[in-house]
């Protein structure tokens, strides 16, 4: 979870006591709601696309272990709409 941008941006930004567990479960909620479906295709902006490799690779992880159980989701990135700017 070290790996995670959010991790790697509070520690950049000299935040490291304001790390909380949140910061490492979020993207593994993130996870078990692409794995759920039994997508194929999970659509999201270029800064969602990390947690869609993460929900990869822990599929692939379990598949590994416990045989076939679920699907590979593939990201899908629309161009005109791949980064929405922010207001603030």
């Amino acid at each position: 979870m070290e790996r995670m941008h959010s991790y790697k941006d509070a520690i950049a930004n000299g935040k490291a006591g304001e790390v909380s567990v949140g910061t490492f479960c979020y993207p593994i909620l993130m996870a078990a709601d692409i794995l759920l479906y039994d997508t194929d295709i999970v659509p999201v902006g270029k800064d969602q696309k990390q947690h869609v490799e993460y929900a990869r690779d822990i599929a692939g992880k379990f598949n590994n272990q416990f045989g076939q159980t679920f699907k590979i989701p593939d990201v899908y990135i629309k161009e005109e709409v791949a980064v929405i700017l922010g207001i603030d």
